[in-house]
């Protein structure tokens, strides 16, 4: 710490251009040269704060950065179970849809055998009806035609 120097004399003579008796200013300026012996080790100079305000901020600046790795750590840890959740939920919902795809399948392959079924009983049902017209046509018309004709 620097010293601090008091000239008692200058006090002293400061004191009596103002009005103040010799005596008293004399004694004035030897008090205040006491007390500021007295209390000269107590005085913080400039450079004593800003040595222990840069460590305070070194303090300080330490603790931020270590709540902001802490902080950066735990968002790091919550993006990872974010990211495993909704990997988990795209792997369910991905297996549904492959099963809907598969129950969607298998009910239009169902539909489109029934539909085939159906069509073939009515050409069957066609085909009967073309035989049956046809013996019908053999057994009423031509003994007509042959009346006709002969």
């Amino acid at each position: 710490m620097a010293a601090v120097i008091f000239e008692t004399q200058k006090c002293a003579e400061s004191l009596v251009e103002v009005g103040v008796p010799r005596k008293q200013a004399n004694r004035y300026a030897e008090l205040m040269a006491e007390s500021f012996v007295h209390y000269a080790d107590k005085l913080v100079t400039r450079d004593y704060l800003d040595a222990r305000l840069d460590g305070q901020w070194e303090k300080i600046n330490g603790r931020f950065a270590q709540m902001q790795s802490n902080i950066d750590l735990r968002f790091s840890q919550m993006q990872s179970q974010f990211d495993g959740r909704f990997a988990q939920m795209q792997s369910h919902f991905e297996g549904r849809f492959t099963q809907m795809q598969s129950d969607i399948d298998a009910r239009f392959a169902q539909m489109q055998s029934d539909i085939e079924a159906r069509f073939a009983a009515v050409d069957s049902k066609f085909t009967q009806l073309f035989w049956m017209m046809g013996i019908g046509f053999t057994v009423l018309v031509m003994p007509q035609l042959q009346a006709w004709f002969s």
